[in-house]
């Protein structure tokens, strides 16, 4: 069995079996464990994104609070912390209400919040660069599935935020929907992506939340972006909500001590 990847057998016709989805399953795709998302942000995504604020804000962070300087290939090979042990750091002064040297964490200056939200959007950013191909493993895993007639009966679990089991699923049975377990805005469009139909849906369980929703905090709304990964592109251009006109933002659950799951969507799934 593939390191990231387990499967529970259901023990009678009406349980499923259910396969769940974990950090080896998308590094087995290219993709970076958590521990190593920083390196790979500084090694292959820093400098070509075209944002300059987005990325001395990262860079400021690592040298005044870890004394790392993305500009010294000495002190980078000195590793990176965790992204739990980054975030912490942040998320920690957050609740305490206290602030960095030349960072304040204040209602009036934000600073703090804002290196946490650059630092959520590095993940999306350093997936969207390590995933541009691959899938072949959950490919591999939806046919074995169908080939052994079980796809039917089971039910997807992941823990990842990237939409390689989604793409396979949808690759490979092109007439199914995938139910998310979760209300999306898309219906409402005309042409655009359609409710789960009964008895002809896959469910795929999303627990963390994924690069392909997108949440509207002021209307509460979800909308689906199918084999897109729109979040990493919201770093570049912030899209409205199509009910409000507000800005969406990601729903992803990061790696951290923290772990907020307040949203009302990822606490029905």
């Amino acid at each position: 069995m593939a390191q990231g990847v387990a499967v529970v057998k259901g023990w009678n016709r009406f349980i499923s079996d259910i396969v769940f989805l974990g950090a080896g399953a998308s590094k087995s795709e290219g993709a970076p464990l958590q521990g190593e998302l920083f390196e790979k942000y500084f090694q292959d995504v820093a400098g070509t994104t075209g944002l300059a604020d987005f990325e001395q804000d990262v860079a400021t962070f690592f040298q005044r609070c870890f004394g790392i300087d993305s500009r010294e290939p000495s002190t980078l090979a000195k590793g990176f912390p965790t992204f739990e042990e980054a975030l912490g750091v942040l998320e920690l002064a957050l609740q305490r209400g206290e602030s960095f040297r030349a960072r304040s964490a204040s209602a009036l200056n934000p600073q703090l919040q804002r290196v946490r939200e650059r630092l959520v959007f590095l993940i999306a950013l350093v997936l969207e660069k390590s995933l541009t191909e691959g899938g072949k493993h959950h490919r591999a895993l939806v046919e074995r599935l169908s080939r052994e007639g079980t796809l039917r009966r089971t039910t997807f679990l992941t823990s990842n935020y990237d939409i390689l089991i989604d793409n396979a699923l949808i690759e490979a049975f092109p007439d199914f929907d995938l139910d998310y377990g979760v209300e999306f805005t898309n219906p409402e469009r005309e042409g655009d992506w359609s409710r789960p139909r009964k008895g002809k849906a896959i469910s795929l369980h999303k627990l963390h939340g994924s690069l392909n929703w997108l949440y509207c905090p002021t209307s509460g709304s979800m909308t689906l972006t199918p084999g897109d990964k729109r979040v990493a592109k919201l770093v570049f251009s912030p899209q409205p909500c199509e009910n409000c006109e507000a800005l969406v933002i990601p729903i992803i659950i990061p790696p951290t001590f923290f772990k907020v799951m307040s949203n009302f969507h990822l606490q029905s799934i």
